[in-house]
């Protein structure tokens, strides 16, 4: 069984890596309203590439984070979420859960723009 030492470390780490994990979030966030201004203001499909592949990097990065941190979650949710910094951390995934609301509700956006007709220029990006 975790002692209350055990679990002030799990959750430190999960503190950690879940404060990492919303920094890229937020990251993705910002990358997804570019895409759907990309899209809105019909700018190049390159450009729209681009903001893809850097998502799809902090995408891989969380799921780093998260198989580094999953014994130590299923520990926390085991035996450690009655203890007294639990709230802390049920903080920190509420705003993780906050900033993934963001990112769909921009994706949303994006198909809307998609669905309505908003093209996409498809010539190639001139980069100096």
């Amino acid at each position: 069984a975790l002692g209350d030492n055990d679990v002030d470390h799990v959750i430190d780490r999960l503190l950690q890596a879940y404060g990492r994990e919303l920094e890229l979030y937020d990251e993705i966030a910002d990358l997804a309203r570019d895409g759907s201004r990309v899209v809105r203001e019909r700018r190049s499909l390159d450009e729209l590439n681009q903001l893809n592949r850097r998502t799809q990097e902090r995408l891989r990065e969380i799921e780093r984070v998260e198989r580094r941190v999953a014994a130590d979650k299923q520990a926390w949710l085991d035996r450690g979420r009655d203890h007294a910094r639990s709230r802390e951390l049920d903080g920190l995934l509420s705003r993780l859960t906050a900033a993934i609301e963001v990112i769909l509700a921009s994706e949303r956006e994006t198909d809307h723009w998609i669905l309505s007709g908003a093209g996409l220029d498809s010539s190639p990006t001139q980069t100096v």
